[in-house]
């Protein structure tokens, strides 16, 4: 977690980051690209910031900065937090909901037949196991992976917004 102050109100910092920050329809259509990597969307008092991708990632895995405006006496604190966006959070996991159930319900079947040994649920476990691994090996690296290459541009980013302000 990243937290940053300044003396501007928070209307006025939202005001200065919806005008630094192109949305994303306005970098890829209207030309945002060319000015800056960065893109992203200004919701009540929070807002949220992504970085292109090159040309060899998906763009689901990218991590998000979210960051949320609170109003302090002396002005404003920015507490911002890099994850996974949503979409991908909720379908890996569903992902492994859907395996461990598979998994869990073959092991069930084995414990309430007297353990004896059913080809369907050892394949149903032989499957199940590499399966749910894999799945959290291979997420882990891509997150690692792609947050040492994008959370110090991300942080940077809004360390350079914060800084512009006036009164940081």
């Amino acid at each position: 977690m990243l937290e940053l102050t300044t003396s501007m109100k928070p209307s006025t910092l939202l005001t200065t980051v919806r005008e630094a920050l192109p949305t994303p329809t306005e970098w890829l259509l209207k030309g945002g690209h060319a000015r800056t990597p960065f893109y992203g969307k200004v919701r009540g008092d929070s807002f949220w910031v992504m970085m292109s991708k090159s040309r060899w990632e998906k763009n689901s895995f990218n991590p998000v900065l979210v960051a949320r405006i609170t109003s302090t006496t002396s002005g404003s604190r920015i507490t911002a937090t890099i994850r996974l966006s949503r979409p991908v959070q909720i379908f890996i996991g569903v992902w492994l909901m859907m395996a461990l159930f598979i998994g869990i319900g073959g092991v069930h079947n084995a414990v309430s037949s007297g353990m004896s040994v059913d080809r369907n649920v050892v394949l149903i476990i032989a499957v199940t196991v590499p399966i749910v691994l894999l799945t959290v090996g291979i997420t882990a690296y891509i997150v690692r992976d792609i947050n040492r290459r994008r959370k110090p541009a991300l942080e940077q980013w809004l360390r350079e917004i914060s800084d512009a302000l006036p009164g940081s």
